[in-house]
C-alpha cells in the first residue's frame, strides 16, 4: 500500500516521491539498539578510525553527531570502516555495533549507548523509524487507516504499560528513587565546582554553593557579569552587564527538585537507564504543572557521599524548551556555609534604597 515505517536515515532517499507522517514515530527511549565500544574509557580516546558492524544509516548519523561534540573524539578518517577484510579496522579504537548485540555487557573494554548519550546532549531521545507514504496511499486512504491502526496499537500498549508499571510501583517503592531521596535529605550544603553548557553549546565555568533548602549560587568565571542565587524562596538571575534582575519561584523551576530534600520523587520522578551500574540518572517532571520543567540528575556510587550517592550534574530543560547541562567538580558535602553567601548587590539604580 506504498506506506511504511522507514529509518530516519533512509527518508531522505524518498523526499521527491514519499511524504512523512508526522503522527506516528518510533522514538527510541532507554536503552537504544546502538552503542559504541572503545578499548579504555572514551574520554581517554582523543582520536581514532571508525569501524561500524552491521550499522544503519541511523546508527551512523548518531556517532557522526555524537562523536565529538558529546565524547571529545576526533575521528581520524572522515571515512567509516564497514569492511571487516580492510586491514584498517585493526587499528580502530572505536567500534560502533547495533541491534541485540548493543543490549549486552562487553567481554572488556568499555560501552556506550548512543541513545542514552544523544539524550543527555540534546536533551531529546533520537527518532528511530518515522512513517512516509506514497502520495497515492495520501489519496486513496490507506495513509490515513495504517496512521489509525498504529495510533491504536500505540494506545493499547500505553494502556498495558502503565497497568504494569501501576502494579510494579504499588508492590515495592524504587530502590533508586529511594536511594536518591535519601541522598537529598543527607545533603544539607555542596560546593563545587561547575561547567554550564546551553543548547548552543556554549560553556562557562564557575564556583556553585548549596545550602538546602531552597539556597544556592552560581559564581561565574571572572569576565563573565553574571550572577544566580537562590535564597529560599526565589531564583534571582543578575545582569551586572546590563543591570537587570530577573526573580521567579524556586519551585517553579526546574531545580526545585534539587532544592527540596521533601519533595516526594515517587510521584513525580522515574528512573532512566544509564551505561553503568555505578550511574544512576532521574528524571523529574510533573506532568500537571509543565510550566516548572524538567530535571534529569545523574548520580555516581560514592561510598564516601551521603547515602552512597554523589551528584555528577543534571540537565534541566525549562518550559521554554531552554535546555542547561550542568557538569560538577570537587563535591564536598555538608561542610560550612554561611546564609551571607546567597546575598548579591542589586546593579539597578538605587531609587528608594538598594539591596
Amino acid at each position: 500500500h506504498d506506506v511504511a515505517l522507514l529509518s530516519s536515515a533512509e527518508v531522505t532517499l524518498l523526499a521527491e516521491t514519499h511524504v512523512v507522517l508526522p503522527e506516528v514515530a518510533v522514538v527510541v527511549e532507554g536503552p537504544g539498539p546502538w552503542a559504541m565500544r572503545t578499548p579504555v574509557r572514551p574520554d581517554a580516546v582523543e582520536d581514532s578510525l571508525i569501524r561500524l558492524m552491521d550499522v544503519s544509516g541511523t546508527g551512523e548519523l548518531l556517532i557522526r553527531a555524537l562523536l565529538k561534540p558529546f565524547y571529545g573524539i576526533v575521528a581520524s578518517s572522515a571515512r567509516f570502516l564497514t569492511d571487516d577484510n580492510d586491514p584498517e579496522v585493526a587499528k580502530a579504537q572505536v567500534v560502533v555495533i547495533e541491534g541485540a548485540e548493543a543490549l549486552a555487557e562487553p567481554e572488556m573494554g568499555f560501552q556506550s549507548d548512543l541513545a542514552q548519550a544523544w539524550f543527555i546532549l540534546t536533551g531529546a531521545w533520537p527518532v528511530g523509524h518515522v512513517l512516509v507514504a506514497g502520495i497515492e496511499a495520501l489519496a486513496n486512504g490507506d495513509a490515513d487507516r495504517a496512521v489509525a491502526t498504529l495510533q491504536a496499537a500505540l494506545a493499547a500498549g500505553i494502556e498495558r504499560r502503565r497497568d504494569i508499571r501501576t502494579g510494579i510501583v504499588a508492590a515495592a517503592p524504587d530502590p533508586v528513587l529511594a536511594m536518591v531521596s535519601a541522598h537529598l535529605r543527607g545533603v544539607t550544603t555542596m560546593t563545587a565546582d561547575f561547567v554550564q553548557t546551553d543548547r548552543n553549546g556554549q560553556r562557562l565555568s564557575g564556583a556553585l554553593t548549596l545550602k538546602r533548602p531552597g539556597k544556592i549560587r552560581f559564581q561565574y568565571q571572572k569576565g563573565v557579569p553574571m550572577l544566580i542565587v537562590g535564597d529560599g524562596s526565589a531564583l534571582t538571575m543578575i545582569d551586572y552587564e546590563v543591570k537587570q534582575v530577573q526573580r521567579w519561584p524556586v519551585k517553579n523551576s526546574p531545580l526545585g527538585a534539587l532544592l527540596d530534600p521533601d519533595r516526594d520523587l515517587s510521584k513525580y520522578a522515574k528512573v532512566l537507564p544509564t551505561d553503568s551500574s555505578d550511574v544512576l540518572s532521574v528524571e523529574v517532571h510533573d506532568p500537571k504543572r509543565p510550566e516548572y520543567g524538567t530535571i534529569t540528575m545523574v548520580f555516581i556510587r560514592d561510598a564516601a557521599a551521603p547515602a552512597g550517592l554523589r551528584l555528577r550534574g543534571w540537565v534541566a530543560l525549562d518550559s521554554q524548551n531552554n535546555r542547561t547541562r550542568i557538569d560538577l567538580s570537587n563535591q564536598k558535602f555538608n561542610v560550612a556555609v554561611a546564609d551571607s553567601a546567597f546575598r548579591w548587590t542589586d546593579p539597578r539604580p538605587k531609587k528608594r534604597g538598594g539591596r
